[in-house]
């Protein structure tokens, strides 16, 4: 093992606990409002990880709970919630603060539903450089945190703060994705670079398949 992956495996011994962690969120200045979207993304997380567990895979539901508490941090640091940067300034503070890149990929791939390429964060303005080739999930603790806020906005936040029509994921995913990732999609790209997108982006295309195989991981009891 190099010794840098000697290093990573120390600070995974060091995670704050919750409350620590939303400390950090109110020290650096993230509202009351995204401060109860992180825990209760942290909240359904876990649900997800038990279930996935069952499903065979093997979960950090540390990494997970911090990863979910911290993956919109960088909102802190950005002008408004309809940009797309705040998750790779996110992982940036993550880093910085000296906890495990494993917590801080959990931020820098949420963002669109994890399906960024690298041309996409360059026309978006991403600050953190190099970028990635790809900003979708990889790992299980990855994908939990992603598909937890992706059925949050779908189920909660997008009826109710956005008006966007409630639709059941279980039923129809790639609708629900469409109905969601799309209206974003387009009003972040026409905020950043004036420009209009249809609604067959292959953001939005990207974000059904990246997600579809965690669907199974969520269940409608999480929510209730």
């Amino acid at each position: 093992m190099s010794r840098n992956n000697d290093i990573e495996e120390i600070k995974k011994w060091i995670i704050p606990d919750r409350t620590a962690i939303v400390r950090i969120l109110k020290k650096v200045g993230l509202d009351d409002t995204t401060v109860k979207h992180s825990v209760l993304v942290a909240d359904i997380s876990l649900k997800i990880a038990d279930e996935a567990e069952r499903h065979g895979y093997t979960v950090d539901r540390r990494v997970v709970e911090a990863g979910a508490l911290l993956h919109d941090i960088g909102l802190a640091k950005v002008c408004d919630h309809a940009s797309p940067e705040h998750s790779v300034i996110g992982a940036d503070i993550i880093r910085k603060i000296g906890l495990p890149n494993h917590v801080a990929m959990c931020a820098e791939v949420h963002e669109f539903h994890g399906a960024v390429t690298f041309n996409e964060a360059f026309e978006l303005q991403y600050p953190i450089y190099p970028l990635r080739q790809s900003y979708a999930p990889t790992t299980i603790e990855e994908k939990i945190v992603t598909i937890a806020d992706l059925f949050i906005f779908v189920l909660i936040e997008g009826p109710h703060e956005y008006g966007f029509e409630k639709l059941d994921p279980w039923k129809d995913f790639r609708r629900s994705i469409e109905a969601t990732a799309y209206p974003y999609c387009r009003d972040v790209y026409k905020k950043k670079l004036n420009i209009d997108v249809e609604k067959n982006h292959p953001i939005v295309r990207r974000a059904y398949d990246i997600n579809a195989d965690m669907v199974p991981m969520v269940k409608a009891e999480f929510f209730s």
